[in-house]
């Protein structure tokens, strides 16, 4: 019953921010359509909007295996940003593009370069007069943390620490500076997690067999938004009416690993074991993901550059200007998120 009346509320909302922006029979390009956040804009939007895809042509069978168990008609378009002639398909009649596409895996900076940093550049070298505005999502991470209890604003001086956070920022700066004459919003969310997401997918997986894992320090603090609500900023910034404009997008509420472990306690029904890795046995920890992706040639999640993000105290922003602009409501508490995603993992057998 729970589950039901949060996806009620879920289409209401939905339904309400999107007929309010009358962007009905509008065509959406989603760039990396098949990561997290592009999948779950597939599964909402599905049914408001000529839905068009550019993912990577090694990805394009799971995706369409994707579409296909979810009723979803939509254009796909395989290719790399630097193939001109699929990006051009994947751009023609879209009057908005949201930019998903990027990576937060690995330890080298290439790949941070080329899929957060060119991938903004060649797409904005394309974009057609049929655009009528772009939607980049960025990271807060492209600002960097607080330095205290404060919360950070978008008009704060940006230090990013880790190699996701500085591309980033430089894709950040090729967007506000490029010739482009098209509208561009970039959002700065801040972390997210729902269904398919694999970056707090261990958390999860740890409380199912009764333990909460943490690293660095037991007490920090941050904001973590549901990915539902994140697809609410995005509509809402779809029909945003500056030239260049940046915000970031977080729920108002400061949250700390306490509240993570008592949200799992309370939904899970046990206690679980609370293991914490002090920093410098942390820091060896992440150090093996390096050389599991060195050994394997795979990239991975953790490693020792994301440990400059995650032995920071303070991850905490300000996105009252987004929030007073576009009477933006999360809809979803932190609770209910987390029941959700426990739910879907459960259901779908990821833990």
């Amino acid at each position: 019953m729970i589950k039901e009346n949060l996806n009620v509320r879920i289409l209401h909302h939905h339904f309400a921010v999107i007929s309010k922006l009358e962007l009905i029979l509008k065509t959406i390009l989603i760039t990396g359509a098949d990561g997290f956040l592009g999948k779950n804009i597939f599964l909402k939007w599905q049914k408001q909007f000529h839905l068009k895809a550019f993912i990577l042509p090694e990805n394009k069978n799971a995706f369409q295996h994707f579409l296909a168990n979810n009723a979803i008609s939509a254009d796909v378009i395989a290719g790399k940003f630097s193939d001109s002639t699929a990006l051009a398909s994947a751009l023609e009649n879209a009057h908005y593009v949201i930019h998903c596409a990027g990576n937060m895996l690995g330890a080298k900076w290439d790949r941070y370069f080329s899929a957060n940093v060119e991938s903004v550049r060649l797409l904005l070298d394309k974009i057609p007069s049929s655009v009528e505005r772009i939607v980049l999502i960025s990271s807060q991470a492209a600002q960097g943390p607080s330095p205290d209890h404060k919360k950070i604003t978008i008009d704060t001086p940006s230090a990013p620490l880790s190699f996701y956070g500085k591309s980033k920022l430089l894709g950040e700066t090729i967007a506000l500076e490029h010739k482009t004459t098209c509208p561009i919003t970039i959002l700065r969310p801040c972390s997210f997690f729902g269904p398919f997401d694999k970056s707090f997918l261990d958390i999860f997986k740890m409380a199912k067999k009764g333990t909460f894992g943490t690293l660095f320090d037991k007490e920090k603090f941050f904001q973590l938004l549901y990915v539902d609500d994140l697809i609410a900023a995005i509509a809402l910034a779809l029909k945003d009416t500056a030239f260049r404009s940046k915000y970031f997008v977080a729920p108002a509420e400061v949250l700390s690993w306490q509240n993570f472990y008592d949200a799992l306690v309370e939904i899970t029904g046990k206690k679980l074991l609370w293991v914490n890795l002090p920093p410098f046995v942390a820091r060896i920890y992440l150090k093996f993901f390096d050389l599991i992706e060195i050994a394997s040639g795979k990239p991975q999640i953790l490693g020792h550059d994301k440990a400059r993000d995650m032995s920071q105290k303070y991850w905490i922003c300000d996105s009252t200007p987004f929030i007073d602009k576009f009477a933006f409501k999360p809809q979803f508490s932190f609770r209910d998120g987390v029941q959700q995603t426990w739910m879907w993992y459960n259901e779908k057998k990821w833990i």
